[in-house]
């Protein structure tokens, strides 16, 4: 005996309505293999055996326990990247900020060690491991339109901080 007409129907419709919601979710989601430059990753802090901090993106996989030298592995939200106007990044935790043209942003980048940067060198910051989904989203689509040489659309600067 044949399905019903109505029991066809609805089968297809329920199928297709899960494929459409499998596109748009594929569609919504970063596709990080494909864009790691532009999508701001979490930066991990490790405590290595000598004492020393080092500040680095977290990797994509799971790494297991001892697989690395460090003593300690943490991804603190207070911990703030800076881009400064030549490219570079900087990281660490606010010590001290002082405002007008001439103030400075002093960071804690290690035990006893303090990075002093001018104001007017700092781009843009922000904090990594603090960026909800739709932050992060806002602030690859900005970081790739900077890329794309038609784009006139806003700076990642502007478009993460919703201007």
């Amino acid at each position: 005996m044949l399905p019903s007409p109505k029991a066809v129907f609805a089968n297809r419709l329920s199928t297709l309505v899960l494929l459409v919601a499998v596109i748009a979710l594929i569609g919504i989601l970063p596709a990080r293999p494909l864009l790691p430059a532009v999508w701001p990753r979490p930066v991990e802090e490790l405590v290595l055996p000598d004492g020393r901090w080092v500040f680095r993106p977290a990797p994509w996989h799971f790494l297991a326990a001892g697989a690395d030298e460090s003593r300690a592995r943490t991804r603190p939200l207070s911990l703030l990247q800076v881009q400064l106007s030549d490219g570079s990044n900087e990281h660490g935790y606010i010590v001290a900020q002082s405002s007008g043209s001439t103030g400075t942003l002093i960071l804690q980048t290690g035990p006893g060690q303090q990075r002093s940067l001018p104001v007017s060198s700092v781009a843009f910051m922000f904090y990594p491991n603090d960026l909800p989904l739709g932050q992060r989203v806002r602030l690859a689509r900005g970081r790739l339109q900077e890329r794309l040489p038609f784009s006139r659309m806003p700076s990642h600067h502007e478009s993460a901080l919703g201007r």
